[in-house]
């Protein structure tokens, strides 16, 4: 069962691959890896002993075409202070990339293993498609994804399938 849905899963949340999206995706790369995070927050700490910046209230963090927008977050980088190690963002997460919306109670971004885990009440959506689950772990690369629940909620797939026109 938690393969059937994760097929339904990537069905709707991952379109079909032509020739310009792969165009697309090779341009989206080159510009993730020269274009800038921006994050604002009501306020900003630094500590460069331990290699992170935390940011409180009003959080919004914004890298091309993808927003993510929480109560707290905070960014690790690498001891030389040149990559990203790891974000997570805290209290009513939301990341939104074009038309696709998660939401969450809580979000990991681990940008060297291509992935992010979303927890507590996690929802994916797709315009009135949608998936969620107690914690959603989503892989860039392969875009695959794993929608785990608990006792009293389960994965849930709501998947409206596209009519044709006469």
């Amino acid at each position: 069962m938690r393969y059937i849905l994760i097929i339904l899963s990537l069905l709707v949340f991952l379109p079909a691959k032509g020739i310009t999206d792969m165009k697309e995706s090779v341009m989206e790369k080159k510009l993730q890896t020269r274009t800038p995070l921006t994050i604002t927050a009501n306020e900003m700490v630094t500590d460069n002993i331990n290699n992170f910046i935390e940011f409180t209230g009003n959080v919004v963090a914004i890298k091309e075409q993808l927003t993510v927008i929480a109560d707290k977050m905070v960014v690790w980088g690498t001891k030389d202070q040149l990559n990203l190690k790891k974000i997570v963002a805290i209290g009513s997460v939301k990341i939104t990339r074009g038309k696709k919306i998660a939401t969450g109670r809580q979000a990991h971004y681990f940008p060297n293993k291509k992935k992010i885990e979303l927890t507590g009440d996690s929802i994916l959506y797709d315009g009135k498609n949608y998936t969620k689950g107690e914690k959603v772990v989503y892989y860039f690369d392969q875009e695959d994804m794993i929608v785990t629940g608990n006792k009293k909620k389960r994965p849930t797939l709501r998947f409206f399938p596209n009519e044709e026109k006469k």
